[in-house]
């Protein structure tokens, strides 16, 4: 058994406290260790009560301030290195960004003039400390509970810069876990390069050796932590189930994952036009709302055999509150679970349905036509989703005929597709052999143990 330390485990987002305190993670760390853990959330009170032991502490996450000079100086390295470590995905968004709004315009100026220029960059980056000036209330929390080990949970965020400085001047080791699979291709720049980083994959493996010049010894790679739940069956009947949702349990269940309205701006009206063909198809359909989307994009619809599931609402508007909601994971698992046919635009919710080995149907089709730029079929040739479309696992439906053929195909053969789902789930998640929290408890003890040993 390791000597007992101190580790600080940063959940700035309501994601991070999902994927951490609704998975096993916190427990096997602390069964299999003497070590006790401070849980940096927001609103320490509230979630001191997702769980409970006798060396877990919850303190008040310490946000970042939204003026600094060293939060100008990272915005302008972020948008530097988007120019110089360019891919598909960071092309396509140059070219017409998912957000629109004055502020995200003017950040887009800060990687002028020269925006490739690598010099300039590396300049900056080793300047990045010396103007970065410590939050007096994080020293505070340093000194007061003297942890041993930093826990970093959303790398390409600033949230946690803040903390892992510290960590820095008081020569601290960090752990870093990569929230989700389009992080090190979408969102790129990490603010703070973490001594260990925990993945799902070895895709993201490969991408953080090449993109982030990561030595492989210094990564753990353990699966999803969060689909652990798909390999535990419903604590509820299928007939409960459908009841609680006021639908039939004699017909076949489409779930409709909605998207934020600027990946999934059709979401309406595609669900509209599939409500209109729900008699044809003897079928039903729940439209599980994205936490980022609202029902109010959705009123005055009037749909027949339709349930819209809004999770996570009891704790209020914001996504955040709305994912961290500790039936948020629960909830998910049984709605796919009961569910025939997966349909959404581009999300992770394919993987989700894949790790429970339901069909899926991507939409790649807009209501009005667009150029490409501003369609959602450009969302097809980001970097991160291609291990999904090359495997074939998903249908893509390329005009609302196609989505209803598809459908009516997969209402008539559930199995269609049902091999090259299994290959995907070994590629992105490992197999999603239900111990991926168990795994990252055990990496963040081997990384310990190499430490203090």
């Amino acid at each position: 058994m390791q000597p007992k330390k101190t580790i600080f485990l940063l959940l700035p987002t309501g994601m991070t406290i999902r994927n951490l305190l609704s998975t096993t993670i916190v427990k096997d760390i602390l069964e299999n260790s003497q070590h006790q853990i401070i849980c940096c959330v927001k609103n320490a009170e509230k979630y001191q009560s997702y769980f409970a032991h006798k060396r877990i502490k919850y303190i008040n996450f310490i946000e970042k301030q939204a003026f600094s000079f060293s939060n100008i100086i990272l915005l302008i390295l972020r948008m530097r290195f988007y120019a110089i470590k360019q891919n598909e995905t960071l092309k396509i968004l140059d070219d017409n960004p998912l957000s629109l709004s004055f502020k995200d315009k003017l950040v887009s100026y800060l990687k002028y003039p020269f925006p490739k220029n690598r010099r300039i960059y590396n300049f900056l980056s080793s300047i990045q400390g010396f103007v970065h000036f410590q939050r007096r209330e994080i020293e505070l929390q340093f000194s007061k509970h003297k942890p041993d080990v930093v826990f970093s949970t959303h790398l390409v965020a600033r949230d946690e810069y803040d903390y892992l400085m510290e960590a820095k001047r008081r020569k601290i080791p960090t752990i870093g876990m990569v929230k989700s699979f389009d992080n090190l291709t979408a969102k790129g720049f990490l603010p703070y390069k973490t001594d260990f980083v925990i993945l799902w994959n070895n895709i993201m493996q490969e991408e953080l050796i090449n993109i982030y010049k990561y030595d492989k010894k210094k990564i753990k790679v353990t699966g999803v932590p969060q689909f652990d739940i798909y390999k535990k069956k419903p604590n509820v009947s299928r007939e409960f189930f459908f009841k609680q949702h006021n639908l039939s349990k004699n017909k076949k269940t489409i779930l409709y994952a909605t998207n934020h309205k600027n990946l999934g701006p059709d979401d309406r009206e595609n669900v509209e036009y599939l409500s209109s063909k729900l008699r044809q198809l003897n079928a039903q359909m729940i439209v599980r709302l994205h936490q980022m989307d609202t029902i109010d994009r959705y009123n005055n619809l009037v749909l027949d055999d339709v349930h819209f599931q809004v999770p996570g609402i009891v704790e209020g508007y914001g996504s955040n509150e709305r994912v961290a909601h500790k039936d948020f994971l629960e909830g998910l698992r049984d709605t796919i679970y009961f569910s025939d046919i997966t349909i959404n635009t581009c999300s992770t919710m394919s993987l989700d349905a894949v790790a429970i080995d339901k069909p899926i149907i991507n939409i790649a089709f807009d209501n009005s036509k667009k150029p490409y730029n501003k369609s959602v079929k450009r969302f097809y040739d980001f970097v991160h989703y291609q291990p999904i479309i090359l495997s074939r696992a998903t249908s893509i439906a390329r005009s609302k005929n196609e989505l209803i053929n598809l459908i009516e195909l997969y209402i008539k053969n559930h199995n269609h597709k049902k091999s090259e789902r299994e290959e995907l789930r070994q590629v992105m998640l490992l197999g999603n052999q239900g111990n991926a929290s168990e795994q990252v408890a055990r990496g963040v003890l081997e990384i310990m143990g190499r430490l203090f040993s």
